[in-house]
């Protein structure tokens, strides 16, 4: 085998060589992604356990009765640590303010309050004007659609609120349905924070949402909270918390324990707005970072081109091309597997490894088309 390799690569001319030198250096781009980022998150320690700390669980709503009638109570009586909740209301048009004037003297641990009209940049304010009312130096931000908690949620978050950590990650995503739609919108959810998790273990750190990640409110205030960042569509304090998060700040909790999930009903409008997210969040990484993101992801697009050519015009080199590709697959599918039955989403396992295989292929072309329409909306507005 060794004396029929060598005696194919001796034959091969400058273009053979640039190829396979780039499979090559594909591969080993892969497996520093595939074992250094994502295989970190499946081998991540438990953190030890400290005191608890007071936490201030906050929701920022409008018109969200339904969904508070549903969920609220259940977040009210997650567990008897000391954990307080606060309720913003953005203007809403229904019953919200009856209703949780009606709970507040049911439940010691409900504040609510209210801006007083409709606003420019209204949803950025009320996160605002939360913080601001929050008793407590650590706050964490959930969805009125919330529906479901970890058994350990939150007495497990508070438990990590200790010096040197000024942010606490745990994972979230929506309720399965059993539509398509709403599948993809999980698996495309699920990859993104794993992709931020691995990022925030080597050091490139940053995440994709506010939801069910701990902080201190502090932090929040000493960047200049939204100064700056309040017309940027999309994306909140995802924003903010990526100026001051660290590896070396920063704890993570990924377990189902922890864990939370919102019953919403997921359109396709959904999904793309997910997407444009994620591609506003991209606009914002520092240079190291977003080269860093970009690198990954056009190597994973690039290769299976490349292992095709390999085959196609260079078929003596099938044992070595099939090993490049199968080895990693191997060791990637073990993580993907070991990562959802850690967070409670095993049911993800077999549509992960097709969705992981062909969706970053759709997902730049989308960004593409998104980031040009914008910039052609903001030439047309200077005209």
């Amino acid at each position: 085998m060794v004396i029929l390799l060598t005696h194919v690569l001796q034959q091969l001319q400058l273009f053979g060589w640039v190829i396979f030198s780039l499979l090559l250096l594909f591969f080993l781009i892969h497996v520093i992604q595939i074992f250094m980022f994502s295989g970190r998150v499946a081998w991540l320690k438990k953190a030890p356990r400290e005191v608890a700390m007071p936490l201030s669980v906050i929701m920022t709503l409008r018109n969200e009765e339904e969904n508070l009638r549903k969920n609220l109570p259940g977040i009210l009586s997650a567990g008897k640590a000391d954990y307080e909740v606060v309720v913003i209301d953005d203007f809403s048009h229904d019953d919200t303010l009856t209703f949780l004037g009606t709970l507040r003297h049911q439940e010691p641990k409900l504040r609510f309050s209210s801006l007083s009209q409709e606003t420019r940049y209204s949803e950025k304010m009320a996160r605002n004007i939360a913080l601001k009312s929050s008793r407590n130096e650590w706050v964490i931000f959930v969805s009125p659609s919330t529906s479901r908690m970890g058994s350990l949620w939150p007495e497990g978050i508070m438990l990590q609120m200790h010096s040197p950590a000024d942010v606490v990650i745990n994972y979230s995503n929506v309720e399965p349905e059993g539509r398509f739609i709403n599948l993809l919108f999980r698996l495309e959810l699920f990859f993104q924070q794993l992709k931020s998790f691995g990022f925030i273990m080597n050091g490139f750190s940053y995440i994709v949402t506010e939801e069910n990640v701990a902080f201190r409110k502090q932090k929040y205030f000493e960047g200049g909270g939204f100064r700056g960042k309040m017309a940027e569509s999309y994306v909140n304090l995802e924003l903010v918390i990526n100026t001051f998060i660290q590896k070396s700040n920063t704890s993570l909790e990924l377990t189902d324990d922890t864990s939370v999930f919102k019953s919403e009903q997921v359109t396709i409008s959904s999904l793309l707005e997910l997407l444009k997210k994620e591609a506003r969040l991209l606009q914002h990484l520092s240079p190291v970072r977003k080269a860093l993101f970009f690198s990954f992801e056009w190597v994973h697009i690039l290769f299976l081109p490349l292992v095709v050519l390999m085959l196609f015009k260079w078929l003596s080199f099938w044992p070595l091309v099939v090993a490049l590709t199968v080895l990693p697959a191997i060791g990637y599918t073990f993580i993907i597997k070991k990562v959802l039955v850690r967070l409670g989403e095993g049911k993800l396992f077999l549509p992960s490894l097709l969705f992981a295989l062909l969706w970053p292929y759709f997902k730049v072309v989308y960004r593409t088309v998104y980031n040009y329409s914008r910039r052609q909306k903001r030439w047309k507005e200077r005209k």
